[in-house]
């Protein structure tokens, strides 16, 4: 039985557990972790996709099983490469506990006829290890730690996962492809999880272009758009496509969507207008400019109509006088540096009117 301490730590940066009943094979499916065998719970609270402690996952979908049984019984050899940045150099630190732990349970979700074997690469994404996708130094190591040195068919072997460089893939305004070149680099053949396992969960396939366009919609305003509120928008579009995709029921009216934490008012009607058009109109306005365009225009019309009021309430100038902020706690148009003259020129006149109620 797989457990957290049958891994073994074999060179620096990489962490490989070899399963009991696993055989040398020359076809090989390769898998990804997070996103692609296994994905976070629905309740769970922590960043999505990464687990926050080993019992913090659940496969896939229900077909995971089924799909890595048959591959099993074809003679396929069947091996988890993936990233785990996040160990870095402390292999027997806490990230290393959690990884290992949910690659246990994995093991024991999907029981001992699945031989399922685990290589992991542990330098941390910005440090250029020889075992970290995009390279093929994974697929080295388990040629040579696992298949007992015997060199696989490269066209009877397959690599599945979720970074293929999709518009849903965009990470950071960075186009995540990082599964697909290391299957290009080995040399095999690449495919989503969506096209070998299905859909995630236990979502409906009529909801999947839905979803998309929502992650699409998402990873456009974190990348073209300039807005402050940019990167909360991206994120809200994520939670709520994501919520889409794993939804039982096909969604055929907003209705549907009622009471499913992280979708709101705005995801509503982007639900609204997705049914209707069977597209987001807001994915071709950023495309191809338009929705800048407009943006600034309105940001533009907004700064006039704070300055004409802005300057109606500077003639209150004992809010000048005695406001410890300043002007700016009424108009925001007198910028740092000139508030204190403005002070100094209210003061002035008050001395003057005084002095002229006295004459």
């Amino acid at each position: 039985m797989l457990d957290d301490d049958n891994f073994v730590v074999h060179p620096k940066e990489l962490i490989h557990f070899r399963h009991p009943s696993s055989k040398p094979s020359k076809k090989v499916l390769a898998l990804d972790l997070d996103n692609t065998l296994i994905r976070r719970r629905e309740d769970s609270s922590g960043k999505a996709g990464l687990p926050d402690d080993k019992e913090d996952f659940e496969l896939y979908n229900p077909r995971v099983k089924e799909v890595l049984k048959d591959y099993a019984e074809k003679g396929y050899a069947l091996v988890v490469m993936s990233n785990q940045g996040g160990i870095k150099t402390a292999m027997g630190g806490i990230t290393s506990f959690v990884v290992r732990g949910v690659c246990a349970n994995v093991g024991k979700a999907l029981g001992d006829d699945v031989a399922l074997n685990f290589i992991l690469a542990t330098a941390a994404p910005d440090k250029a290890g020889k075992y970290r996708k995009p390279q093929p130094g994974m697929w080295r190591a388990f040629v040579e730690l696992i298949n007992d040195g015997v060199e696989p068919d490269l066209a009877d072997c397959l690599y599945v996962g979720d970074a293929a460089g999709r518009p849903q893939d965009i990470i950071a305004s960075k186009i995540n492809d990082g599964d697909k070149q290391f299957a290009e680099a080995v040399g095999i053949a690449f495919k989503t999880p969506e096209e070998v396992f299905g859909v995630p969960g236990k979502g409906k396939e009529e909801n999947q272009a839905m979803g998309n366009a929502f992650m699409e919609l998402a990873n456009l305003h974190a990348e073209k758009t300039e807005s402050d509120k940019k990167f909360f928008k991206a994120k809200a579009l994520r939670v709520a496509g994501g919520k889409i995709k794993m939804l039982e029921k096909v969604v055929r009216s907003v209705e549907d969507v009622d009471g499913v934490k992280g979708i709101g008012k705005m995801s509503k009607e982007l639900v609204a207008e997705f049914l209707e058009t069977g597209g987001l109109a807001e994915i071709e306005k950023i495309n191809s400019g338009e929705y800048e365009r407009e943006r600034k225009e309105r940001a533009e019309n907004d700064e006039k109509e704070i300055s004409k009021a802005a300057q109606v309430r500077c003639r209150c100038w004992w809010r000048v006088l005695f406001l410890s902020e300043g002007c700016c706690r009424v108009c925001v148009c007198v910028p740092p540096s000139r508030r204190r003259s403005l002070v100094v020129v209210f003061f002035l006149r008050c001395i003057l009117q005084v002095g002229q109620a006295f004459l």
